[in-house]
């Protein structure tokens, strides 16, 4: 080789190195620099009026596929009872009412979970009422004397129709030590649950039918689940709190998020940021997706919606991203306006969210991400 052709092959590859070296130090490119940025604007809908309404409503907000979104409230005076408000595009409205359901007595709501064609209330019961005084231990370490049921106490399943209609009730009893924390609703009526055992605190995953008799338990990929359902204080011992966990329809899919620990907790997970997304079909497949966020940010919360999985994430911006259900990369971000509304989920490319800020009155507004914040 000449000392010419030497000196050519070194400038080109030189320039070659260049040209794919980023910027930035190590190497790579920023996420935050790589992913187009939007602000949302909002239009905002009539007000609906009309409605038995609460300054307490409990988040996050449920959602299904036709974009109607459901609010669950502490009811008015004594926040000790819920109310499930379902409200459409088209500002149809129906009341969900959990002591609807007869033969059930002193009676806890423990949540509540929407699909397509169903609302289901998890609680627990007594089939009989007899009243009578009982020794209860109180926060503080005192006990004092109160009046309670004191007939036995069982889990049950309350099924509404999407008119708010009941239509039946079913006992849960042969999940043996398996304790129930989230439930997630496929279109056909089958569960997926997300519990943990109550000697161990393992978590896993289970299949139930319609009618809350158990179909099967599901066996996670290895390091999908932590090792323990409850969180972690700061000085590592376990916390006697379960962490936060999520389940959120997706297409035919149900999205798990867990351990998911708002900033202002004292609370720490075991990890919070290492434990993937779940995406979980009805045949019982499970596929975890590890969403590309920008350093230092993890998901705080999943927006509900009908094509790729949108996620509000942790830090002072509170952006909400788009992320590929395949490969978990970043394809945009959004800045919700600063106002009192709140994001719902996510309809044909539309953010539907709702204004609540003097709690007696309900705003449906409608917003795009089209104005570029580069």
């Amino acid at each position: 080789m000449t000392l010419r052709s030497m000196m050519l092959s070194v400038i080109l590859g030189i320039a070659f190195l260049s040209r794919s070296q980023s910027p930035t130090a190590g190497g790579q490119v920023k996420p935050e620099e790589a992913v187009p940025t939007f602000s949302i604007s909002f239009q905002t809908e009539e007000e609906i009026t009309g409605l038995s309404l609460s300054p307490a409503i409990l988040f996050p907000i449920q959602c299904t596929s036709d974009g109607t979104a459901f609010l669950n409230m502490l009811r008015l005076p004594d926040f000790r009872t819920r109310l499930l408000l379902s409200v459409s595009l088209s500002r149809e409205t129906h009341t969900f009412l959990p002591e609807q359901a007869p033969g059930l007595y002193d009676m806890r709501v423990e949540d509540s979970y929407v699909s397509e064609k169903n609302v289901i209330f998890p609680v627990e019961a007594a089939e009989q009422e007899e009243r009578g005084k009982q020794v209860v231990l109180k926060p503080n370490g005192e006990t004092e004397e109160t009046l309670r049921n004191l007939k036995e106490h069982h889990k049950y399943l309350l099924r509404f129709a999407r008119d708010g209609s009941f239509l039946w009730s079913s006992r849960i009893d042969d999940l043996q030590r398996f304790e129930v924390e989230r439930l997630g609703l496929f279109a056909s009526g089958t569960m997926l649950v997300y519990g943990h055992d109550s000697m161990s605190h393992e978590p896993g995953l289970a299949l139930l039918k319609e009618d809350g008799t158990l179909l099967t338990y599901l066996e996670p990929p290895a390091r999908a689940l932590p090792k323990s359902a409850f969180l972690r204080e700061s000085d590592g011992t376990e916390s006697i709190r379960v962490a936060p966990t999520q389940l959120v329809p997706s297409g035919p899919f149900l999205l798990i998020l867990q351990n998911s620990i708002p900033e202002n907790t004292r609370h720490v997970s075991e990890s919070s940021t290492t434990y993937p997304l779940l995406e979980v079909s009805e045949s019982g497949r499970i596929r975890p997706i590890q969403p590309k966020l920008p350093e230092h940010v993890h998901v705080e919360r999943l927006i509900a919606s009908d094509d790729n999985i949108y996620a509000r994430g942790t830090g002072p911006d509170r952006f909400i991203y788009e992320i590929d259900r395949q490969d978990g990369k970043v394809l945009a971000r959004f800045q919700e306006p600063s106002s009192t509304a709140f994001v719902a989920c996510v309809h044909d490319g539309q953010f539907v969210a709702f204004n609540h800020a003097d709690g007696h009155s309900l705003s449906p507004l409608v917003g795009s991400g089209r104005e570029s914040m580069r």
